[in-house]
């Protein structure tokens, strides 16, 4: 009995209000709201250390997973000039690189390691035919023109666009891409987002964005380029 007691002591009353969970000494609200304003603040200084590699003899600025390569070689060959020519200064160090809509993108890990590749990029030699290489701001990659299409029938998205392509051939489609395909429509068609280029870009504006396909035609939403343009296939 005397145990029966000494729990129902100890445990609280049905409707009781439960004790709020104490805080540690010291600890409040805005502590946890500074370290994650100072947390927040640090990253957005260091974002501008994310630049992309960009090959401005492309119009999209894409290189190649080879000629990636092959720049990343002549890279570490430049570090290893650096390291032995000026052994006592720092050595420019990297955080790790990777892909954005084709084009890579290195993470430096300090101002100076930027600026030595911003010095160091223009300069790389033996490199593919046509290549100007620049190191730019990630924000400043050049932008991919999108476009959406209607097809009248449900079909896998890569067929579609290949029967597409190779029924325009006055179109440059050589580097379309498939970006999404949409649920198929109670009508019958579907959607398909696809990633274009300017060039293509340019003429399909002046047509409203038609192209044949299939047994007719089909028409390519592209972005308004004027806030007056009232065509139906612009967005």
């Amino acid at each position: 009995m005397a145990s029966k007691r000494q729990r129902s002591a100890e445990s609280p009353k049905q409707g009781a209000p439960v004790s709020k969970r104490l805080r540690a000494p010291g600890s409040t609200n805005t502590d946890s709201n500074k370290t994650r304003q100072r947390a927040t603040v640090a990253e957005t200084a260091r974002r501008h250390l994310a630049v992309a590699l960009i090959d401005r003899g492309d119009p999209n600025g894409k290189m190649s997973a080879e000629r990636w390569r092959l720049t990343h070689s002549k890279l570490v060959d430049a570090l290893f000039v650096r390291m032995e020519n000026v052994p006592d200064s720092p050595m420019p160090t990297f955080e790790g690189t990777g892909w954005l809509n084709g084009v890579k993108i290195l993470t430096c890990k300090d101002d100076p390691t930027l600026q030595w590749l911003q010095a160091t990029v223009p300069k790389l030699d033996g490199l593919w035919e046509g290549a100007k290489l620049d190191v730019v701001d990630r924000n400043n990659i050049p932008s991919m023109p999108k476009a959406k299409v209607l097809f009248p029938i449900v079909v896998q998205g890569e067929r579609a666009l290949q029967l597409l392509k190779k029924q325009n051939p006055a179109i440059p489609t050589s580097d379309w891409s498939v970006l999404k395909v949409d649920e198929p429509l109670p009508s019958g068609g579907q959607h398909v987002i696809i990633q274009i280029n300017k060039e293509a870009e340019d003429l399909l504006y002046k047509r409203n964005g038609k192209m044949a396909w299939g047994l007719g035609s089909v028409y390519l939403r592209l972005k308004k380029r004027h806030p007056n343009d009232q065509d139906t296939h612009t967005r």
